[in-house]
């Protein structure tokens, strides 16, 4: 983070125990802070959590909203001077059926809490919105993929990466296994 200048970092699959953030403090004290959200029931799997530069930002200020344990938060920080920033990170399930209802799940939480309008949204969908972003390219299920449309419209949001290269093939995942790619 520090060679990178990255002022904020989302991790997903974070399973840490507060001993090991607390331990991850005391180690980088003065550099960087840990916002994690893990599901209780299952903490050895699932997780996503922030990591903020405290050279970087405005880490004191920082809040996290738990919207689903170990699967989305939301961290809230402020942002030049005088704005705030609402920034969403996701581990989504694996099954297109849970991925789905995952994604129901969570725009149904926003109008009913009536939550913050979100900034970014970011982390690891567990599909991809069309054949294009995956290699050999093919389609996720048509459900969640209209259910994670539904949620960035709800949201105000757009894939801003694939609207600024339409055709564009580019990839940030590689399947050890397999050699496909997301």
């Amino acid at each position: 983070m520090r060679e990178k200048s990255i002022g904020i970092l989302a991790v997903q699959e974070m399973h840490l125990k507060q001993t090991d953030i607390d331990g991850i403090h005391s180690q980088f004290y003065g550099r960087m802070e840990i916002k994690n959200s893990s599901d209780p029931a299952h903490p050895n799997a699932k997780g996503v959590a922030f990591v903020l530069n405290k050279q970087k930002t405005a880490w004191k200020e920082a809040t996290i909203a738990e919207i689903i344990p170990g699967r989305a938060v939301l961290l809230t920080i402020p942002w030049q001077k005088t704005a705030r920033i609402n920034v969403l990170a996701i581990y989504a399930p694996n099954s297109p059926a849970e991925n789905s209802e995952f994604w129901e799940t969570l725009e149904e939480k926003w109008v009913q809490e009536n939550l913050p309008m979100t900034d970014v949204l970011l982390g690891d969908f567990n599909l991809v919105e069309e054949a294009i972003d995956r290699l050999p390219p093919h389609a996720d299920t048509q459900r969640a993929v209209n259910k994670l449309g539904d949620l960035k419209e709800c949201l105000g949001l757009s894939n801003g990466w694939r609207r600024m290269n339409p055709t564009e093939k580019a990839y940030s995942f590689t399947q050890e296994a397999t050699q496909s790619r997301s």
